[in-house]
């Protein structure tokens, strides 16, 4: 007899080629699998296969914030690891059984000329919410939130999210695996046999099964998203060193990614030693930050008749976020973002 655990693998396995991606969450696990139509080439074509793809969970929003989608080496790679189907409803291409290599690079050449502006507007709004949920900028006043409050705060506040915005319920559908067997009479055993079965084998009948599908990139990025947020102990980080986005192996204090960086070497075998330097200026950064934060803050709760504190201390916070992601982007340095602190 089969191992009862085996139905949900199966479940995943268990469809035929099409445009659409299908999600499983392990939250057990701390698993994602995925399964959708990728490109394999043979000879001088590329024919459509079923890719089955397990990883920790997280790691296609990491892989989607990290492409640079006007580069074409970084597209390609990101193709290569997930196929252009992810990409059908945003830019409405369709996707053929073949290719030959001339029409493959050429949509992957037209991907980047007519959707590559649009795809990086799309992770920048994502990589707004990821810094926000997992406070990759250290904000002072949502330290003390944990990811799922702080999805909370983006979706009901006027701080309102951009990557989540994306969401559409009618471009998701979602999948039950057990129930399935309903409709198939001729697979259904006897009541006292079921039972028997049942009470054997208890610690290790799973709940129902159930995927997410879509050839949306953004619903399956914002259900990952979401299944990661009510994890206990789970995060998003932003590599010390090589600025990437990543999910911690096995802590989640974590400061270097696992990408090869340079000559053979990982982030995490070289990570310490190139940054220590800027591990300082952002420690100052930091302090100068934190004093700021609390006069203004101070002042706001001493004169509470005052508004206009109150609308200044706002300010404050919302202007020092665009910096921080000006600073992230490397659009302003250290000492400017330091130097616009002091002067507040």
């Amino acid at each position: 007899m089969k191992n009862l655990n085996e139905d949900v693998i199966d479940f995943i396995k268990n469809r035929r080629i099409s445009n659409a991606t299908r999600l499983y969450i392990d939250r057990n696990l701390r698993k994602e699998y995925l399964t959708y139509m990728g490109y394999n080439k043979a000879k001088d074509d590329f024919k459509a296969i079923l890719v089955q793809k397990d990883n920790r969970i997280g790691t296609l929003l990491c892989n989607f914030l990290n492409c640079d989608f006007k580069a074409i080496e970084s597209v390609k790679n990101f193709v290569q690891e997930y196929s252009l189907t992810l990409f059908a409803e945003i830019t409405g291409m369709e996707s053929k059984s073949t290719y030959t290599a001339s029409e493959y690079e050429k949509l992957i050449s037209e991907l980047i000329e007519k959707y590559g502006d649009m795809l990086e507007s799309i992770k920048e709004d994502f990589i707004f919410d990821i810094n926000y949920l997992f406070n990759i900028n250290q904000l002072e006043e949502i330290k003390d939130l944990s990811p799922l409050q702080r999805f909370y705060v983006l979706t009901m506040s006027k701080n309102s999210s951009k990557g989540l915005s994306y969401f559409e319920n009618d471009k998701l559908n979602i999948a039950l695996g057990d129930l399935s067997r309903l409709n198939t009479p001729l697979n259904i055993i006897g009541e006292e046999q079921a039972i028997e079965i049942a009470k054997v084998n208890k610690d290790k009948i799973l709940p129902i099964p159930y995927t997410f599908e879509s050839n949306d990139i953004c619903q399956l990025l914002i259900i990952e998203l979401q299944e990661i947020v009510c994890m206990d102990k789970f995060e998003i980080k932003k590599c010390k060193n090589c600025r990437k986005y990543f999910v911690p192996e096995k802590r989640t204090d974590e400061l270097y990614c696992s990408n090869i960086y340079e000559e053979g070497r990982t982030c995490k075998e070289i990570g310490s030693f190139k940054v220590k330097q800027k591990m300082i200026n952002d420690d100052d950064d930091l302090r100068t930050y934190r004093n700021v934060y609390q006069k203004l803050l101070l002042r706001t709760r001493r004169n509470p008749e005052n508004t206009r504190y109150e609308k200044e201390f706002e300010r404050f916070k919302k202007d020092n976020r665009k910096m921080r992601e000006k600073l992230d982007k490397g659009k302003v340095t250290y000492e400017e973002y330091v130097g616009w602190l002091n002067r507040i």
